[in-house]
Formats: structure tokens, sequence, C-alpha cells
């Protein structure tokens, strides 16, 4: 059985130390529904899909008949979830002609 060769990391590549996966891919793409249909786009981290948020989010939230957070994505870097977030806004406004609370 031949024998494994083992070759020291050089002094530079010891040092380095690389970021927990789930740190990196931590974030996640939200949107805020009434009745299913979609008024609010967000991303984040942790809690915050529930957090509040923008006083005219807050309020079509309040007036919902059935709001639900619904989780579009996740495992994602925060510039993925960025792009994701851009992606969905300009659908939802642009080919849909859909309001969002998130859009002033």
């Amino acid at each position: 059985m031949p024998e494994s060769i083992c070759f020291p990391l050089p002094p530079k590549l010891r040092s380095i130390t690389l970021p927990k996966l789930d740190a990196v891919l931590n974030y996640y793409v939200y949107e805020w529904h009434d009745n299913g249909v979609p008024f609010y786009v967000g991303y984040g981290c942790k809690r915050k899909a529930w957090n509040q948020h923008n006083i005219e989010a807050e309020e079509t939230k309040l007036l919902s008949r059935e709001f639900r957070v619904v989780i579009v994505e996740d495992n994602l870097t925060k510039l993925r979830a960025q792009d994701i977030k851009r992606y969905l806004i300009h659908k939802y406004r642009e080919q849909e002609k859909m309001y969002l609370a998130n859009l002033r």
C-alpha cells in the first residue's frame, strides 16, 4: 500500500481563517402576502421577515384580510438575496403593475 504524502501549509495559508458556512449563507428573501398577493418584498436573516418595517408596510399588514410571510428562497449570501429582491420588485412593479408597500 503506498504511503500518503503530506506537505505542510505555507505560513501565509496557515493564518487564513475562512468564514463559517452558516455565517455566509444565512440570508433569505421573503414576501408579505395578503390573500396570496405580495405587497412587500424584502431580504434579511434571523427574524427580519417578522419584525416591524416602514409605516406603509405595517398599515397594509394590519389591514390585510389574510396576512402571511412567504420565504421565497433561503440559504443565500447577502449579495444574492439583494439581487433576488431587486428582481422580484422589478417583476412585480414593471411587468405585473402591482403595488408594493416598500416602494414609495
